[in-house]
């Protein structure tokens, strides 16, 4: 199973071409249009950030790209409205790839938006981590197998990032990447506590960027990136 889903990233690397960048240019043909708001979401991103992750990550985890994620994704960009494009796009917080809600960064703790986009994503998703976990400890604590949950068929943990919507795309999915390595190099593939309770895993996920702009104040845009790395059962 795992390695048709590898086989699959050569094909979805292909849609990679243009990114975050193409987005902000308007990638579905109306960027001659009146609104003052332009949202597009791109496919591509899974293969680009698999290509990026450390070796042993890229071992672990199977990336390929997801329709639930992205309507997911989508449905969650509704809490985030276009006043608040400019004030991020402004902030030297976005300069860089964040994560938009965990315990380290209080300053998007705060944000009304930004926690209820990332929880609407969550329950969306179904997800294990609450909003407040960051990537390392939602992966290990939540995925990772235990004697309450070894058994579990399926397990997910779903993040979301943010990041100027004017950045390189190489330079956000590696970004991206490095936030994610550390978490999913420590996921256990094999659990066995000695007492009969014995299961091997395989995790798979997917990876997808939805972006807003105000085409009417200087092409101003703000990026989110929805990663998601569930368990499964082999």
């Amino acid at each position: 199973m795992k390695l048709k889903k590898i086989a699959s990233l050569a094909l979805a690397g292909i849609m990679a071409v243009s990114m975050l960048a193409g987005c902000k240019d308007g990638g579905n043909g109306n960027s001659g249009s009146s609104s003052s708001e332009n949202t597009d979401t791109v496919t591509g991103y899974s293969a680009s950030v698999q290509a990026k992750l450390s070796n042993t990550a890229q071992k672990k985890v199977a990336l390929s790209d997801s329709a639930d994620l992205n309507s997911a994704l989508q449905a969650a960009m509704e809490y985030v409205a276009n006043s608040n494009i400019a004030k991020w796009y402004d902030a030297s917080s976005v300069a860089s790839v964040k994560q938009v809600v965990d315990n380290s960064a209080p300053v998007y703790a705060s944000n009304d938006q930004l926690v209820s986009a990332a929880q609407h994503l969550i329950n969306t998703m179904d997800a294990e981590n609450t909003v407040y976990n960051n990537v390392f400890a939602a992966l290990t604590n939540d995925l990772n197998p235990t004697t309450t949950n070894y058994n579990e068929k399926e397990l997910n943990a779903t993040f979301l990032f943010v990041v100027d919507g004017g950045k390189g795309a190489n330079a956000v999915m590696k970004e991206v990447a490095d936030l994610m390595n550390s978490g999913i190099e420590a996921l256990d593939e094999h659990f066995d506590d000695n007492k009969n309770h014995v299961a091997d895993y395989e995790y798979t996920g997917s990876v997808s960027a939805y972006t807003k702009t105000l085409t009417e104040d200087h092409g101003k845009s703000v990026a989110f990136i929805a990663v998601n790395v569930a368990r499964e059962i082999v």
